[in-house]
């Protein structure tokens, strides 16, 4: 996806992915989070933010981002994500 979407080489898209799963958490979900998302087929990323006890979903993905908040869990588009990091780390 990265090096198809976004003209990423094979090497640096296999190291970031690696980076990913090592970070990440694996869940099950059981599909019971319905009709969340104008996207019927994100309520699954909802789903897994929940039950890993995610604070965040960073996406792209405007039906995703449309909510806004649920469940206490802040949807935000990477450069607002970005944005966010920049101001925490100035100082004062």
């Amino acid at each position: 996806m990265l090096n198809v979407k976004f003209g990423w080489d094979a090497k640096s898209a296999a190291t970031t992915m690696r980076t990913y799963l090592d970070a990440g958490v694996q869940v099950r979900i059981a599909g019971n989070i319905r009709y969340v998302c104008r996207d019927r087929d994100d309520d699954m990323v909802v789903a897994c933010a929940l039950i890993a006890g995610a604070r965040m979903i960073v996406s792209g993905d405007n039906d995703l981002l449309s909510l806004g908040t649920y469940s206490g869990i802040s949807l935000l588009s990477p450069a607002e994500y970005l944005r966010q990091r920049a101001a925490a780390a100035k100082p004062g």
